[in-house]
């Protein structure tokens, strides 16, 4: 056969277009190259890109074997940070002694992530956005919903976590969870949320 498809020069070539993560071994297996490990979805579907236009003859990629970081540990710790919110009184940057609880176990889930991520050797980003109901002015609305991010952002890394991983961002009344139709409604928007990302 020719010799550019023997399956230890595609997985050469399949190495270096694919850019596995240190997650993923990519090995020959007969006649095929097969992955192995998890992958993020977003590499997942990279890969099943290239899989899908490799020339007539090429030796096949099977991925079947590598699974979505999102269905493990990783995405149950995502979907838990994701799920909470710290809510605030009006024109208050810091959250009531009632929310101790919340920011505890989002600090235990986002120390938790970051070693899961290590080991498997991605890079969590929590972004914490602080938001504000309607009332008042823009500009007053967005001080205060970037302050309420720095504010919880502090209170988790004097919970342990570490600073590198916790970004912030001010999102003021721009992204409501409720149209404001009652206070409270309004009360539901003072909040701060949390978004993960992992990179690979």
């Amino acid at each position: 056969p020719y010799q550019g498809l023997t399956p230890s020069l595609v997985l050469q070539r399949l190495q270096a277009r694919l850019a596995p993560p240190p997650t993923v071994a990519l090995a020959v297996d007969g006649d095929r190259i097969v992955a192995n490990g998890e992958a993020s979805a977003a590499w997942l579907q990279k890969a099943r890109g290239i899989q899908g236009s490799l020339p007539s003859g090429t030796p096949p990629l099977d991925l079947a074997a590598v699974r979505d970081l999102d269905d493990g540990e990783l995405g149950r710790l995502r979907r838990d940070i994701e799920s909470q919110a710290v809510l605030f009184d009006v024109a208050e940057v810091i959250p009531t002694g009632a929310f101790d609880a919340t920011l505890d176990r989002v600090a235990t889930a986002i120390s938790r992530l970051s070693e899961l991520s290590a080991r498997l050797g991605v890079v969590p980003r929590v972004t914490i956005t602080g938001h504000s109901d309607s009332t008042g002015r823009s500009s007053a609305n967005l001080s205060v919903s970037v302050a309420r991010a720095e504010v919880v952002r502090a209170l988790l890394i004097k919970r342990g976590v570490g600073p590198e991983t916790v970004t912030v961002r001010g999102a003021g009344p721009l992204e409501p969870l409720n149209r404001e139709e009652s206070e409270a409604e309004r009360s539901l928007n003072r909040r701060v949320s949390f978004r993960v990302a992992i990179d690979e």
